[in-house]
């Protein structure tokens, strides 16, 4: 509705077609969820 559909939060790039077609909720780019995972991976650990 804001017109931010498949733009990333953490970068504001489009999020590629392919994985808005596997998972059309998705927020982020394949490159920042690995981001976003690898930093709770990180914090989990301590």
């Amino acid at each position: 509705e804001d017109g931010s559909y498949g733009y990333c939060e953490e970068t504001g790039e489009p999020i590629s077609l392919g994985r808005l077609e596997a998972r059309p909720t998705a927020t982020l780019s394949v490159e920042a969820q690995e981001r976003h995972e690898r930093r709770e991976r990180v914090h989990r650990d301590d």
